[in-house]
């Protein structure tokens, strides 16, 4: 087996091109090193924490772009997101422990594609779009368009995720991330909840909520969405919203959770989180 440490995306890009689907695109590790069959019958380890390039993290008016190669930790060292996006600030605030935060990447998060990445949830509230790059040039894809199914995304042999950009939290908007697992850190999320909104004088407007862990995709709600939309936020506005959520996820029993605990956190989460606004 072939080992790679491009120093370019464009040498990445001749790389990833030369291989396709033959090659293991490493960043931090933190997912591909606990699988024993991730490097099966593959020719070549392309390792990305030597490009530059994919480790910037840049104010591009209304919007954020992150390179791909982003650990989580600096995501929560950095000013510009804790200031502009609190629900993606937090997300990253509770992936893993310190030691994956440093080593674990935004695009391996993505890329992995579980329906409990912390990272997720937060990110299509956020309106985020995925720049892919391949020889051919480059796709823009919305990330609940990307993300297909448990390990499944629309990324081609010979596409590498490069940028992610998202939109800034707006003026009076309020937003925040939540999961419920095992442990308070270390853990993987039995179920998650992501949400923002903008308010004013108690009445919420461009409603956007996701829901992880409780279907084979993250889930971008509908029914809690428009419900809430132009209500007043108030103690019997929250409580309908949590059922609509409630009965809008359709989780599974797993070696984590049951369903019925699943959708139960969901609608309970809904109405604590949102109760801290009132």
């Amino acid at each position: 087996m072939e080992y790679y440490s491009p120093k370019t995306i464009n040498e990445f890009i001749e790389i990833v091109d030369k291989y396709k689907d033959q090659a293991v695109i490493v960043a931090g590790g933190t997912d591909a090193l606990v699988k024993p069959n991730f490097f099966k019958d593959k020719k070549a380890i392309i390792e990305t924490l030597s490009i530059q390039e994919l480790k910037t993290i840049e104010d591009t008016g209304d919007k954020i772009k992150i390179g791909a190669g982003v650990t989580f930790s600096d995501i929560t060292n950095s000013e510009l997101i804790k200031a502009n996006n609190k629900a993606f600030y937090q997300a990253a605030q509770v992936c893993g422990s310190p030691q994956i935060r440093n080593r674990g990447t935004i695009a391996g998060n993505i890329v992995n594609a579980s329906p409990a990445a912390d990272s997720v949830p937060s990110l299509i509230v956020s309106n985020a779009t995925l720049t892919l790059i391949s020889k051919d040039g480059e796709q823009n894809i919305k990330l609940n368009a990307f993300l297909e199914g448990p390990g499944k995304t629309a990324l081609k042999p010979g596409q590498i995720l490069a940028f992610i950009e998202f939109d800034k939290d707006k003026p009076d908007t309020i937003a925040f991330y939540r999961k419920i697992g095992t442990r308070k850190a270390l853990s993987i999320a039995k179920a998650s909840v992501a949400f923002k909104a903008i308010i004013k004088d108690k009445t919420l407007s461009n409603i956007e909520i996701a829901y992880g862990s409780v279907g084979p995709t993250v889930i971008h709600s509908v029914k809690a969405k428009k419900h809430l939309e132009g209500k007043t936020l108030n103690e019997e506005t929250i409580k309908e919203a949590s059922i609509k959520a409630f009965n809008e996820v359709n989780p599974i029993d797993d070696i984590r959770s049951t369903a019925s605990y699943r959708k139960l956190v969901i609608k309970n989460v809904i109405i604590e989180e949102l109760n801290q606004f009132l």
